[in-house]
């Protein structure tokens, strides 16, 4: 088993995240949303699980809006 439940995580492919440094990057901007509880980036996979802090899912638009500034960008996992 994964180490969030699929019930109260969301997976998001991040084309352009290739190191550390993203991976850090692209955790501190998803951090800040508020339905979010921890993020785990993997720039291996290009992906990130996003662990939610309750039952609301943030909107693709508030993912984009919150990586804007970092350069980055995510689609959710359907």
């Amino acid at each position: 088993m994964g180490l969030f439940s699929k019930s109260n995580a969301i997976k998001l492919n991040v084309p352009d995240m290739s190191c550390g440094h993203c991976e850090a990057k692209v955790t501190d901007a998803l951090s800040k949303l508020q339905t979010v509880a921890e993020v785990q980036a993997d720039s291996k996979s290009k992906r990130a699980t996003l662990k939610l802090s309750g039952d609301d899912t943030p909107s693709q638009e508030e993912i984009d809006e919150a990586l804007r500034a970092t350069g980055y960008s995510a689609t959710i996992e359907k």
